[in-house]
């Protein structure tokens, strides 16, 4: 992924993917606890979510970082 942005509010990342192909992004992490998009603590320590890009339409997903991770 390429960092397009850094600012108080936190980091940008873009990733380009195939259109009309199913893709899943896995977020994974033992230092931090991850907040998906629906408010909710990722799975931890990891995170997929499944979606399937659309030519000509972008895909969007924020995540917040809640709190420290838990060493394993």
């Amino acid at each position: 992924m390429r960092n397009t942005a850094v600012d108080s509010a936190g980091r940008c990342y873009q990733l380009i993917v195939s259109a009309d192909k199913p893709f899943s992004l896995w977020l994974y992490s033992t230092d931090i606890v991850l907040t998906g998009p629906s408010g909710a603590a990722a799975s931890a320590p990891s995170a997929g979510f499944a979606f399937q890009a659309s030519a000509g339409q972008n895909q969007k997903f924020t995540f917040a970082v809640s709190g420290p991770g838990h060493a394993q």
